[in-house]
């Protein structure tokens, strides 16, 4: 089987619905956050630190999340979003790397490094 759509088929079967918050203002201080849309991901723990090179930088984050391109927010997420999954309002993550697999213009699944926000 071909590993994008292994990955494709995984993801579908596991994601849980989520709605993503974005900052309105240019510090944390000043902003609040404004419900932006609801989506589906597969977030999950692939080991303890999974590591991300985006042009040129290193970011590490505790989690993994991996989003179909079709279930994606109009506007698109983002880097610095914050997610909530349904019924866990508590539980809030942070966006922290956004790569396309197996490329940025034609991407198979967004894989998405997260970190919890209020950990």
């Amino acid at each position: 089987m071909n590993t994008t759509r292994y990955i494709r088929r995984e993801t579908k079967g596991n994601e849980q619905p989520c709605t993503i918050y974005r900052s309105t203002g240019d510090s944390t201080y000043d902003s609040d956050d404004t419900e932006v849309g609801e989506t589906a991901l597969w977030l999950f723990d692939s080991s303890a630190t999974s590591s991300i090179v985006t042009e040129g930088a290193t970011d590490d984050t505790s989690f993994t999340a991996l989003l179909r391109p079709e279930r994606d927010i109009q506007s698109g997420v983002s880097i610095g979003d914050e997610l909530t999954f349904d019924g866990h309002p508590e539980r809030r993550y942070e966006i922290r790397t956004k790569v396309g697999v197996p490329t940025e213009l034609d991407p198979t699944v967004w894989q998405l490094g997260v970190d919890r926000a209020n950990g």
